[in-house]
């Protein structure tokens, strides 16, 4: 009995094509697509697996199931089905074509929010499901990196109301350094975040963040003018030159910020603060 073999199992391909129309249940067609020795015949086995269970299983199952069946298999599959493929599938090929068959927004922005901190083909993952998206949600948008994931936080951002959505606005001025989290911090009103607004401009890091900085001294010197004294104007400025040269990391981008910080602090403050003046300001932080 042990040494029985099914017809499929033949070496000869005619004869396993004409035991295989004699099969009819879904565990034996799901039997064929794993052991037949001919390829012909297990993806007609395939195609005549009327379960959608089962054909996904052949998707998720880490035995010797080749690309073209298991692409095959994905055929007809839900968008819940698709979404546990581009999850598990042990190809990332094959997740990588479950996604690009999906539709689900929540779905993949699922996807989305699962890949962005794990593995290479899990981030691939969620990229091309961010990419499949014609409207991603706000904390997608956050996740990602590149121009698509910049243009739609600035579309957000602009569509956003103060105080309704100030935690994502402030998320947005804290999380992200190009012109989206400039943005973000234009869209919050100084009179209601100003301890905000300062923390910003004090742990800003990077010179992508200068402009955000020097925005918001500039509000600080208009808003506020009785604050500050001629004097005090100035060691304000200071202040914030030494700040913003010290969070540079190379010196091109200190001399960078140096420079606009100096040519902003004349035409706001309307005090004569000399370039070298500036630059000897950072000096003696960056050494300090």
């Amino acid at each position: 009995m042990g040494l029985f073999k099914p017809g499929w199992m033949s070496r000869d391909e005619g004869k396993a094509l004409r035991s295989l129309d004699k099969v009819s249940r879904d565990e034996e067609l799901y039997r064929i697509v794993l052991e037949c020795p001919h390829g012909s015949v297990r993806m007609r086995a395939l195609s005549r697996i009327r379960d959608a269970g089962r054909r996904l299983d052949l998707v998720l199952t880490a035995q010797a199931v080749s690309f073209d069946e298991r692409l095959a298999a994905l055929e007809g599959a839900t968008e819940e089905g698709l979404c546990r493929a581009a999850r598990e599938a042990p190809s990332c090929d094959i997740r990588l074509e479950a996604v690009g068959r999906m539709s689900d927004s929540l779905l993949l922005a699922e996807l989305v929010k699962e890949g962005a901190g794990g593995s290479r083909d899990d981030r691939r993952v969620c990229e091309a499901a961010y990419e499949k998206m014609t409207r991603p949600p706000f904390e997608c948008s956050m996740l990602m990196h590149g121009r698509k994931a910049e243009e739609n936080l600035i579309r957000d951002i602009e569509e956003m109301v103060y105080p309704d959505d100030r935690d994502r606005l402030l998320r947005a001025a804290r999380e992200r350094d190009g012109e989206s989290g400039g943005r973000a911090v234009s869209a919050l009103p100084y009179e209601g975040e100003r301890d905000a607004l300062r923390d910003l401009a004090l742990n800003g890091k990077g010179p992508a963040f200068l402009p955000t900085a020097i925005s918001w001294t500039r509000s600080c010197l208009t808003r506020d003018p009785e604050k500050f004294s001629n004097r005090g104007r100035r060691a304000f400025c200071l202040k914030k030159i030494r700040c913003w040269s010290g969070c540079a990391v190379h010196s091109a981008a200190r001399l960078k910020a140096c420079s606009i910080t100096a040519a902003t602090t004349r035409a706001w403050t309307c005090t004569t603060l000399p370039l070298n003046a500036v630059h000897a300001a950072a000096k003696s932080e960056s050494t300090a």
